[in-house]
């Protein structure tokens, strides 16, 4: 849900999917007006922080598509959608802005090697966190490396499924519950 949502914030996208996983493509009413669709009354909107920064706590209500009509002055709405005619061209834009990739025989495969690759260069500047948060936790009880192996794993896994299913590619094949 709300995989086609690409240009909002992580903690947007978090709430977006807490209350309407269902969701794929969200706007404000004023934006849905732009393109000449209007949002059906009842309709309820997905509460927002409208700042990252938690500095202004207004909340922003976003409407999903579906919660529109189109009126007569309505403009079709650009949903992005991965083809299979795009995986070189997104391949090949991975390895300029990270590098040589280990795996890039399929898209998914990129995927995995870039986001492992990506974790494992930035995973220091986070560790002396990482270890001082997991001593309440369930990882206690481990060692530094292998709490650090922990994260490794489930950031790479997250990111890695994030990006694959804002693609649209089948996750069943590369990760389980």
């Amino acid at each position: 849900g709300g995989r086609r949502n690409y240009k909002l914030r992580f903690d947007e996208l978090l709430l977006i999917y807490a209350q309407r996983p269902d969701a794929t493509a969200v706007l404000e009413i004023e934006q849905w007006n732009k393109f000449g669709r209007y949002v059906k009354r009842g309709s309820h909107g997905i509460a927002v922080f409208e700042n990252a920064k938690r500095t202004n706590q207004r909340l922003v209500h976003y409407f999903d598509i579906s919660d529109t009509v189109n009126s007569k002055y309505a403009r079709p709405v650009p949903i992005w959608k991965m083809k299979e005619e795009y995986e070189n061209r997104v391949i090949n834009g991975f390895e300029k802005r990270f590098g040589v990739i280990e795996n890039n025989s399929t898209l998914p495969d990129a995927i995995v090697s870039t986001v492992s690759k990506t974790v494992e260069a930035s995973i220091q500047n986070y560790k002396r966190t990482l270890i001082r948060e997991s001593e309440n936790s369930l990882l206690s009880d481990l060692d530094e490396t292998a709490v650090t192996s922990v994260y490794r794993n489930i950031v790479s896994n997250s990111v890695a499924f994030l990006v694959m299913t804002r693609l649209d590619i089948d996750t069943s094949k590369y990760f389980d519950d």
